[in-house]
């Protein structure tokens, strides 16, 4: 109003209006609003707020991408162009650590671009003018010739929520074959806290924050931290700050306060785990660090930086800080969770689901396209099927009247019972209702027209509530489908190095300790305890048994120290090599080399072979004998070969581990099938018949793979184990999208994949 110079007492309708406090509601501009601040702060060019097509450019890649990195590099290739690289760099440096960007529009740039004039010059709304361009009869006209719901691709998704859309999309398509056309389909969306819950959340936050400002204002010898104009990244980093115990997260160094504000360019806010996988881009996954450590880390997790040799310290040194942080109340068990994350994130999609899972922003986003893929097709082959949506919060309203207890824990069949609940409110006459009635994000009932609020008594009758009681009995009639992982072109293992020694014939892959006269009272136990067990698996016993006689000296004399090198170092400095070389880090022969990829080929001036553990199988293959007995053969992803289009396995490296020791699988066996990840299988077991999920190939030289239940997750790691040679009659089970379960004899040896 004030943009358009009309007084405060002028007359103004056709604007919405919250119903929780009657206030209007119009259009914050936050985004524009970022971006001018971003543009001040950093003295950019003033032009560059007139330039539209730079501005949208900017923000398509800050929200498409949540990797640094990858803004970065994005930036650089779409506006070399346009600006010198002076410019883009500092343009670069102001805006690839904004987080405000996260959300997409309904309708794309062009569909924008080409009613936005009129939107300003007529009082006709936007699908008036889309009804006159004849946008909808030419989207609608692609659609006619279709007789399946197809994946929309243009929808903006992640990975995971493309792969969910099609799953859920063949499902559609095989009720539709099976049981014919839908009355109605009901779509659940994502369910988000309560308004209540939200403003005392934010009534606790500024609480602590105006605690938070005035003990920094203190230290730093203000009266206030607005007096020194730091940025929203000073700000951040002075929270993390005090959160971290004032130190490096990942470095453990000490983090002078005066610092963050005079040479804050030596610090960076890191995201523990990558954006672009966790799609968490809260404090929750932020730490303070050095620009260095930020820099070595890279895109890796805290687990794969601290394994990879190139962190000052091992990951059980940070695990302890981390968990000291934790029993203080620096830091919350989320954080915790993150920073002693070990699982591969990069690799693991069902840990991808858990997080993708955990962001609403996406989850709902991803029910809206869902529902507008088949609304649209719905109508282009005039079929008349509603597509309805129901909040979240609504069926937990259900839940909670009928007393229908969630436990997700207990199996994964509360995912089906809500499914029959939001299914049954289609069929019910509640539709009708809700002409009149209304349901906020609180799950509160209200009258469209008066406000009036309607009690869940009066709302929810006795019938209704015992019918969906009754949904519980169909717990035992649910049935189950994992969606089975083929994928041939997928990473072959985990990136962390291991450097390896022979010794009495067998080969070891080498350990180490690094910084070892900086480890505390925890951190240094795991050393002492290998120098007095196994002295002799040092590496430095061997090549210089006098200096390695002092360490064991050094121990001993100074035994009651929390660290006796630490100890020895105030009194003496560095243990010295040769009177030149400090010796900072201790190497030692861990454990035999077991199955590996070795990758010595990639390092032309290593000594010694270059490894890597942890292989991924793509598959593992079954063999019988005539007698019944069972054994198996992993087949990991580096035995194939990319020849075009195709993935060809090597089937010499296949027959050279059919026929070691710990396989042993001769003539005498005949190939059954293969299994991948997430197929069921049934067997047998000292009488017992069992159904499991196969999950992969966990320890191959002791012939076990891991496996999971049907129904619901392994509650413990022991669970998860089966001895193949132990088990009868194994037999592979194909699983429709409609959970129908077919019997699968036998299988051909698959040796060409193709992409």
């Amino acid at each position: 109003m004030k943009y358009k110079g009309v007084g405060e007492d002028a007359f103004v309708t056709g604007y919405r209006i919250d119903l929780k406090t009657d206030k209007p509601l119009f259009t914050e501009f936050k985004g524009y609003k970022e971006l001018r601040k971003i543009i001040t702060e950093h003295r950019l060019p003033d032009a560059l707020l007139d330039d539209i097509d730079t501005l949208d450019t900017i923000v398509e890649i800050l929200t498409a991408e949540k990797s640094y990195t990858r803004r970065e590099q994005r930036m650089k290739d779409e506006l070399a162009e346009k600006y010198d690289e002076q410019t883009l760099q500092k343009m670069v440096d102001a805006f690839k650590e904004t987080t405000k960007f996260s959300g997409y529009h309904s309708l794309s740039k062009k569909a924008i671009s080409l009613v936005l004039d009129e939107l300003w010059h007529s009082n006709k709304n936007q699908m008036q003018l889309f009804s006159e361009y004849g946008l909808e009869q030419q989207r609608l006209a692609k659609l006619e010739q279709r007789k399946q719901i197809a994946f929309d691709d243009d929808a903006i998704l992640s990975t995971v929520a493309k792969r969910a859309h099609r799953e859920a999309i063949k499902i559609v398509n095989a009720v539709r074959k099976k049981y014919g056309e839908l009355s109605a389909i009901v779509v659940e969306t994502a369910r988000e806290k309560n308004s209540e819950e939200k403003r005392k959340q934010y009534s606790d936050f500024q609480k602590k924050v105006g605690k938070h400002e005035k003990e920094m204002a203190k230290l730093l010898g203000v009266q206030s931290l607005a007096e020194l104009k730091l940025t929203s990244k000073q700000h951040l980093a002075l929270k993390l700050w005090v959160s971290q115990d004032k130190r490096c997260i990942y470095s453990g160094k000490s983090i002078a306060i005066n610092d963050i504000v005079a040479t804050p360019h030596l610090f960076e806010i890191d995201h523990i785990l990558p954006v672009s996988l966790s799609f968490d881009d809260s404090q929750a996954n932020k730490v303070l660090c050095y620009h260095g450590e930020n820099q070595k880390k890279g895109q890796k997790t805290p687990f794969q930086y601290f394994t990879s040799g190139k962190a000052l310290r091992t990951f059980e040194q940070f695990k302890v800080e981390v968990e000291k942080l934790y029993k203080s109340r620096l830091i919350t068990s989320k954080k915790r969770d993150y920073l002693l994350e070990m699982r591969d994130i990069e690799n693991n999609e069902e840990l991808q689901k858990e997080f993708i899972n955990r962001n609403l922003v996406d989850t709902q986003y991803a029910m809206r396209s869902f529902s507008m893929t088949l609304r649209t097709f719905f109508k282009a082959q005039e079929i008349d099927t509603k597509v309805l949506s129901i909040r979240g919060s609504f069926t937990a309203a259900l839940r909670r009247r009928a007393k229908m207890n969630k436990d997700r824990d207990e199996s994964y069949a509360h995912h089906a019972i809500d499914a029959l609940i939001v299914a049954a409110i289609g069929r019910m006459p509640i539709f009708d209702f809700f002409k009149e009635f209304a349901m906020n994000e609180e799950g509160v009932i209200f009258n469209k027209e008066t406000g009036e609020i309607m009690g869940e008594k009066e709302f929810f009758n006795h019938n209704y509530i015992t019918f969906l009681r009754n949904l519980m009995n169909y717990e035992s009639k649910i049935k189950y489908s994992h969606k089975v992982d083929r994928k041939v072109n997928r990473s072959m293992s985990n990136q962390t190095i291991y450097g390896t020694r022979e010794k009495d014939g067998e080969v070891y892959y080498l350990g180490k300790i690094a910084n070892i006269y900086q480890l505390d009272k925890n951190a240094i136990k795991p050393l002492l305890n290998r120098l007095q067990k196994h002295p002799d698996s040092f590496l430095i016993a061997d090549h210089h048994p006098e200096l390695f006689e002092l360490i064991l000296k050094i121990v001993k004399e100074y035994e009651n120290a929390d660290n006796p090198f630490k100890a020895y170092f105030e009194e003496n400095g560095y243990i010295m090599k040769d009177g030149k070389v400090p010796v900072k880090t201790l190497r030692y022969r861990d454990r035999k080399l077991g199955v590996h990829m070795n990758i010595t080929e990639n390092y032309p001036n290593a000594k010694h072979d270059v490894v890597l553990l942890s292989i991924k199988s793509v598959r593992v293959d079954i063999y019988k004998n005539a007698e019944g007995k069972y054994k198996y053969l992993g087949v990991p992803y580096h035995w194939f070969k990319q020849q075009g289009n195709e993935y060809i396995l090597n089937i010499k490296k296949y027959n050279e581990e059919k026929a070691k020791d710990y396989k042993k699988i001769d003539d005498t066996y005949e190939f059954q099938f293969s299994l991948y990840k997430n197929d069921l299988i049934s067997y047998e077991k000292n009488g017992e018949y069992y159904e499991r999920v196969f999950r992969g190939d966990a320890m191959p030289r002791l012939n076990n793979i891991e496996v999971d239940f049907v129904y619901k997750k392994k509650s413990a790691q022991k669970e998860g184990f089966l001895t193949v040679p132990t088990l009868q009659n194994i037999i592979k089970h194909h699983i429709d999208v409609l959970g129908n379960v077919y019997k699968i004899e036998k299988e051909n040896f698959k040796t060409i994949y193709k992409l």
